[in-house]
C-alpha cells in the first residue's frame, strides 16, 4: 500500500529478526550488448533518512561475483529539511554488461540512477 517491498516471515508476529534490503538492477548494456563501453560513473538520488547508509556493489559482464570495489552512501543529510540524497560513485570499469546492486539493512528508497557511459571504438586491425 505504500510501495515498500518487504519481505515476511511465516508466523503471526514479527520475530524481530534483521534483515538486509536489497535491489539488483537488470544487467545494464545501453543497447549495445555487443560493445564494450565504459562506465565512468553514476549518480544516485536516495530518500534521506535519520540513520542508515547503502551500500553498491557491480558485476561486470556474466561474472558471478562483484568487483572489489564497493561504494557505501550515507542515507543522512548534513543540511536540514533536505529530503534528498545525491551522491556521485566513480567506477571507471570497461565491459559490455554491469550490473549493480544496492542493499542496506535500512529502509531505503531509489528515487533515480543516472549512467555516465561512453562506448569504445573496437579496432579490427588491418
Amino acid at each position: 500500500y505504500d510501495g515498500v517491498v518487504r519481505i515476511a516471515d511465516s508466523g503471526l508476529t514479527d520475530d524481530g529478526t534483521a534483515y538486509t534490503r536489497l535491489l539488483r538492477l537488470k544487467r545494464l548494456d545501453f543497447n549495445s550488448p555487443d560493445q564494450i563501453k565504459r562506465l565512468w560513473k553514476q549518480i544516485w538520488w536516495l530518500l534521506a533518512a535519520t540513520s542508515g547508509s547503502v551500500t553498491i556493489k557491480m558485476r561486470l559482464d556474466d561474472k558471478t561475483s562483484y568487483e572489489n570495489l564497493t561504494n557505501t552512501i550515507s542515507l543522512i543529510t548534513s543540511v536540514s529539511n533536505q529530503d534528498i540524497i545525491k551522491q556521485a560513485i566513480v567506477w571507471d570499469k570497461r565491459s559490455k554488461t554491469f550490473q549493480p546492486e544496492i542493499s542496506g539493512t535500512v529502509d531505503f528508497s531509489v528515487l533515480a540512477v543516472l549512467n555516465y557511459y561512453f562506448l569504445k571504438r573496437q579496432d579490427y586491425g588491418t
